[in-house]
C-alpha cells in the first residue's frame, strides 16, 4: 500500500509549526473585532450551546372520591400518595394513577396514539 502525503517546506525541520525556532507568534489567525465588548455582553455569554427545554410531566393530585369511583383499594394510604400522569409503555401511551411511595400502578387507561403530541390535523374532518 502506497501512502501519499503532502510535504510542507518545513518537513525537513521535523516541526509541524512553520514558526522559526526561537521566535514566538504574536498575532492570532483570527482577525480582531473592531467593536469592543461591554461588560454586560461578556456576562450574557454562556459556556456552550444552550439546551432546549424538554417535555415536563405534570403529576396531578387524585381525590379520594376519584379513587373510590375507580374501585382502587388504597390499603390505608392517604389520597395525597396517589398521582395521575401519562406513561409510555410497550403498549403505547396510558394515563396512570400510581402510589408515589410504592410506585404501584393502581389504575391505567389507554390514551391517544401520540400521547402529549397534538397534530394540527387532529381536528380536521374530511368529508
Amino acid at each position: 500500500m502506497v501512502r501519499l502525503t503532502r510535504r510542507s517546506p518545513w518537513h525537513r525541520t521535523g516541526r509541524a509549526d512553520p514558526t522559526p525556532v526561537g521566535t514566538e507568534r504574536t498575532t492570532s489567525h483570527r482577525p480582531k473585532s473592531t467593536r469592543s465588548r461591554t461588560r454586560q455582553q461578556e456576562d450574557d455569554v454562556t459556556d456552550g450551546p444552550s439546551v432546549a427545554p424538554g417535555i415536563s410531566v405534570e403529576r396531578e393530585d387524585v381525590s379520594e372520591d376519584e379513587l373510590r369511583e375507580l374501585g382502587v383499594d388504597t390499603s390505608g394510604a392517604p389520597a395525597s400518595d396517589f398521582k395521575r400522569y401519562p406513561v409510555l409503555s410497550e403498549g403505547g401511551w396510558y394515563i396512570v394513577i400510581k402510589n408515589q411511595k410504592t410506585m404501584e400502578t393502581v389504575h391505567r387507561k389507554k390514551w391517544t396514539l401520540l400521547g402529549p403530541i397534538k397534530l394540527v390535523t387532529d381536528g380536521l374532518h374530511i368529508a
